[in-house]
């Protein structure tokens, strides 16, 4: 049974599969499944996964009937999981060589910890460096954490960063499907609320950046943080912080800023409804008042 099992959701993935792929086979901590759950891709990335898979053994493709979405590709990719530890490596990024070893070191020093991540650098589709590091001047807290800094104050947790534990995620739960953009962002909240964390402050993942990646809708993304923050209001696991004053602000200026980019595109009736999820918040009776006054103005063209 490995030590650590790699999960690699891959949708038309083709141009990128290789390199990817490359980069776990290439850790210096071998003791590896690798999992690559092919989507029900249309390109060629199921047949590279193949040939890779036919020269090293810890490549096990998983491929889905139809295309479900990453939630679902990675939770396949955790039924099917046997390690002890679990690592999430998108098909577009890539790894240094050290980076699951010093992982597992950084969990070994951490007491209690749960999750471990590390810098990130940013790469466009050609593979180039654009930023050395994406956590550079950012205070990365360690063990147990103020979630609310984690919601709020948000530093770079890059899902191909992530190493975990396997009975703590279990424990917090798996990926929820229901959410298109944030999926990652819902699970590590859930997993930092019960656990500590643990941090590498190098730049061991590359992320890349491009126009095919699934942050590039803005409105898909900015509808998808208020289902997500909306999902931590309601959830009894999270009471404390969804009563806190500066949580529920923060709620509110979602909702106002959604509102907006729905009517900038045509879609008045669902923002009305972000309107009274908004009013509806315990808020003052200004910030009430100033979103009536919002939700009156013109939308920006």
């Amino acid at each position: 049974m490995p030590l650590v099992s790699v999960i690699v959701p891959a949708w038309n993935a083709a141009s990128f599969i290789g390199e990817c792929l490359a980069s776990a086979i290439a850790q210096d901590h071998a003791d590896l499944e690798i999992l690559v759950i092919d989507d029900a891709s249309s390109d060629a990335t199921a047949d590279r996964v193949a040939t890779l898979a036919a020269a090293d053994a810890r490549i096990s493709l998983i491929r889905h009937a139809s295309n479900r979405g990453v939630s679902a590709a990675r939770n396949t990719g955790l039924a099917a999981a046997s390690g002890a530890y679990v690592a999430f490596l998108d098909a577009d990024d890539r790894w240094h060589p050290t980076k699951i070893a010093r992982q597992l070191a950084a969990l070994a020093a951490t007491s209690d910890a749960a999750l471990v991540f590390t810098a990130c650098r940013a790469i466009d589709a050609r593979g180039a460096v654009t930023d050395q590091n994406l956590s550079r001047g950012r205070a990365i807290p360690l063990g147990r954490i103020d979630l609310k800094d984690f919601i709020i104050r948000r530093y770079p947790l890059i899902t191909s960063s992530v190493l975990v534990e396997r009975g703590s995620l279990d424990a917090a739960g798996h990926f929820d499907t229901s959410l298109a953009v944030g999926e990652d962002f819902d699970l590590w909240a859930r997993i930092l609320n019960r656990y500590p964390q643990a941090y590498v402050p190098d730049p061991l993942t590359d992320y890349r950046m491009h126009g095919a990646s699934a942050t590039a809708d803005r409105l898909r993304n900015r509808l998808s943080k208020v289902q997500v923050l909306e999902k931590i209001h309601a959830s009894p696991d999270f009471a404390a912080l969804a009563a806190d004053a500066e949580f529920i602000a923060y709620l509110h200026r979602h909702y106002l800023g959604a509102a907006r980019a729905l009517r900038q595109h045509g879609q008045p009736a669902a923002a009305r409804e972000l309107y009274t999820r908004a009013l509806a918040l315990d808020t003052s009776w200004f910030t009430r008042l100033a979103t009536r006054f919002h939700r009156l103005r013109p939308a920006e063209r």
